[in-house]
């Protein structure tokens, strides 16, 4: 109980300390922090696309007419990635305290992106070390099947 007073104190006096004008402007380093979120999520998109490309895709909106990755997905996902900084530019404009939650929306996401573009490069590589049953062992030099 005693603990549970001290806390109730604490948060009052600290709110007591805080004028109106500091809530009202937005601090510097949310506007760098939201900034470098858009960076990261940006740069997730173009790893993903870069380990995408050629592959096999499931995704039927993505895929070419051959099945594989291409400039269609790019395309696809460039666009989208437009329009979701573009909705979120706006947004922040319009309430500047939204500039919190698409911080750590794009923070999300890019690590969402990251993780997918992990995977891809590790399906290709498991894909590129495969090796038939009837491989020469000599042209294979240290590759072990």
């Amino acid at each position: 109980m005693k603990q549970q007073m001290k806390m109730v104190t604490g948060l009052l006096i600290c709110t007591c300390l805080v004028s109106g004008e500091e809530l009202n402007r937005p601090a510097k380093w949310r506007k760098v922090l939201y900034r470098s979120s858009i960076v990261a999520l940006s740069a997730a998109n173009l790893i993903d696309i870069g380990s995408s490309w050629g592959g096999r895709e499931m995704t039927p909106f993505l895929r070419s007419s051959d099945g594989r990755f291409g400039t269609r997905g790019a395309s696809v996902k460039l666009g989208m990635l437009a329009g979701l900084v573009t909705t979120e530019l706006w947004l922040v404009r319009k309430h500047p305290n939204a500039e919190i939650a698409a911080t750590a929306a794009n923070f999300g996401m890019a690590a969402m992106m990251s993780r997918i573009a992990a995977n891809n490069i590790q399906i290709k590589a498991s894909d590129s070390l495969r090796v038939s049953k009837n491989a020469n062992p000599e042209r294979l030099g240290r590759i072990i099947p």
